[in-house]
C-alpha cells in the first residue's frame, strides 16, 4: 500500500512537451524556441558565472532586477524573478487559489496554467473563442461570485493572437476588483502591431493586474529558465512568502542580466524573427493555406485538405520532409 495522495492528482494528465526530433537537421518547431543565438554578452556572462559554480545565488536578483527595471522603465520593488513563467505561475496558484475559487482561460489559450489551478484545487472555466480571436464578452459573462482569477497569454499560445490595448482595457473596466486579471506577456516582444500595450501602466494604476515576462523566448535562453513578474508591490511580497530561495540560478542570473541590457541585439533578433515571420506566412498563403495573424515568433496555421489531419500524424509528415 502506497502513501495517500491528493485526490485531485488523479485527475490531472503529465504536461506533455512537443516531441524533439533525433535528427539535427529537422527545424523544431514544437516549443517556440528562438531560432538564433542569444546575445554575445550573455554568453560571455554565462561563461564567466561558471568559474563560481559552488557560490549560491543572490535569492533577491538584485543585479537582474535592477536591468529589468531600467530597460523597461518599471519600479524594481514590483518586480519577482523565477526559474521560468512556470514557477511564478505556481506561486500565483499557491497564493491565490484554493478549493471552491474559480480561473477564467480562453478557449484556445495555454494550458499549462490550468494544471496549476487544478493542484491549488480551484476549478477551470472556459470561455469561447471566435475564429480562434479572444472573446473580452464571452469572458465577463462567466464571471461568477467564485471568481478568483481570469488568465490570458497575449500574445496567444498557440494562436498568436494579440489582443487589442482597447479589449483589454474593456476587460479589466468590467472585471471586479477582488479578481486578478492574469496577462502572460511571453511572446510580447515579438508584437510589432500598433494595438499592442505592454502593460506596465496598468498595473500602476491598479491592484489586480500581474504581467508575467521570460527570458525564454526572445532573449533565446530557454534552457537557463529565467522569467520575471510585474505587479503591484503588495502582491509581490505576497508571493515571496513561497518563494523557493535559490531557484534561479547564477549562471541563468548573469546571462539574464547581460541580455536584458543588450537591447541593440535584442532589436536586431526581433526584426529579424518579424522579417521571417512575415516571409513564411507569405509562402504558406501562396500554397493555399490559411495563415492566421501572429505577433509572435510561430505562426498558427490551418491546414486545408480533403480528410483533416491529426495534430501528431502532421508532426510525423513533417518531420520525414527533407
Amino acid at each position: 500500500m502506497t502513501s495517500p495522495h491528493r485526490s485531485c492528482i488523479d485527475q490531472l494528465p503529465a504536461y506533455a512537451l512537443a516531441p524533439r526530433a533525433g535528427d539535427h537537421t529537422v527545424i523544431q518547431l514544437g516549443q517556440n524556441e528562438l531560432g538564433h543565438r542569444p546575445s554575445p554578452l550573455a554568453i560571455a556572462a554565462a561563461r564567466s558565472a561558471l568559474k563560481a559554480l559552488e557560490r549560491y545565488p543572490d535569492v533577491e536578483h538584485r543585479e537582474l532586477r535592477r536591468g529589468i527595471a531600467d530597460s523597461f522603465k518599471v519600479n524594481i520593488e514590483q518586480i519577482l524573478c523565477g526559474a521560468g513563467s512556470m514557477e511564478l505561475m505556481r506561486f500565483l496558484a499557491m497564493v491565490y487559489l484554493e478549493p471552491g475559487t474559480e480561473v477564467i482561460f480562453s478557449e484556445f489559450g495555454y494550458k499549462y496554467f490550468q494544471i496549476e489551478c487544478a493542484i491549488a484545487g480551484a476549478k477551470v472555466v472556459i470561455a469561447p473563442e471566435r475564429d480562434f480571436e479572444v472573446d473580452v464578452r464571452a469572458i465577463v459573462s462567466k464571471v461568477t461570485e467564485r471568481t478568483r482569477m481570469v488568465y490570458l497569454a497575449n500574445p496567444g499560445n498557440p494562436t498568436g493572437y494579440l489582443i487589442s490595448s482597447a479589449d483589454i482595457e474593456q476587460l479589466r473596466r468590467a472585471l471586479p476588483p477582488h479578481i486578478m486579471l492574469v496577462l502572460d506577456c511571453a511572446y510580447a516582444d515579438f508584437a510589432d502591431g500598433a494595438e499592442f500595450d505592454n502593460g506596465f501602466w496598468r498595473v500602476d494604476s491598479s491592484q489586480n493586474i500581474v504581467l508575467l515576462r521570460t527570458f525564454s523566448k526572445a532573449y533565446g535562453l530557454a534552457s537557463l529558465r529565467v522569467g520575471w513578474l510585474y505587479g503591484e508591490i503588495g502582491v509581490v511580497e505576497l508571493l515571496k512568502r513561497v518563494a523557493i530561495p535559490n531557484s534561479v540560478t547564477n549562471v541563468g542570473l548573469a546571462a539574464a542580466s547581460a541580455a536584458v541590457r543588450d537591447g541593440g541585439y535584442l532589436a536586431q533578433t526581433i526584426d529579424q524573427v518579424i522579417e521571417t515571420r512575415a516571409k513564411v506566412a507569405r509562402e504558406l498563403s501562396q500554397r493555399g493555406l490559411r495563415v492566421y495573424p501572429s505577433s509572435t515568433n510561430f505562426l498558427f496555421v490551418a491546414c486545408i485538405g480533403d480528410e483533416p489531419v491529426a495534430a501528431a500524424e502532421l508532426a510525423s509528415r513533417l518531420a520525414k520532409v527533407n
